[in-house]
């Protein structure tokens, strides 16, 4: 997903459904902002496992992951929320899972949902060295894939509200707002098919 350069928008959430894949951001004020969501389908197959739904009730940010069955691989992955608006810091893999990390941005309960996308083809786990965002500033990361290679990807923060994950050309680029006091770090998590 990738957001117009003059919007300032949050991402909420990023999900598939069925062959679509759905993304609901927040906007900070009631202009019009513009959003583009990014698809990589594959004739491949591929299964899609949801985490069992978590109730967050503190405003302690949270990862809630998602394994591949045994002998698939994760190629994409993400989460959906429900119950209130939330800062997404991260959404990326792990080994054999996904994790989707949030932070609620208001009060009252969410329910958080993270889900992975896995395909029985191996596909190689790539992260960029990390990108510092000073206090209440923001970062973009890149990380490349070998040539010829790419699949999917994501992002890993604390203290930040991703603001665009995407392919970039053989590779994945994501972008962060730091929304904590202090200073913060993003990385770029590249899936290369193998």
């Amino acid at each position: 997903m990738t957001i117009d350069a003059n919007s300032v928008l949050r991402l909420d959430q990023s999900y598939a459904s069925g062959n679509t894949w759905v993304v609901t951001v927040t906007a900070d004020s009631l202009t019009s902002k513009t959003i583009h969501a990014t698809v990589i389908c594959s004739p491949e197959q591929h299964t899609m496992v949801f985490s069992p739904p978590r109730v967050l009730q503190g405003f302690d940010p949270e990862v809630v992951p998602v394994n591949c069955p045994v002998g698939q691989f994760p190629t994409g992955g993400g989460g959906r929320v429900s119950g209130g608006e939330v800062y997404v810091f991260a959404s990326n893999p792990n080994g054999d899972r996904w994790e989707f990390g949030v932070e609620k941005a208001t009060g009252g309960p969410r329910t958080v949902e993270a889900f992975v996308v896995c395909s029985p083809k191996l596909h190689r786990q790539f992260f960029s060295p990390p990108s510092t965002m000073t206090s209440l500033g923001g970062a973009t990361a890149r990380q490349p894939c070998p040539t010829g290679e790419v699949t999917g990807g994501g992002a890993l923060g604390t203290g930040t509200a991703l603001d665009n994950t995407t392919f970039d050309g053989n590779g994945w680029r994501v972008g962060a707002t730091n929304v904590s006091g202090a200073p913060q770090t993003l990385t770029a998590a590249a899936v290369c098919t193998g």
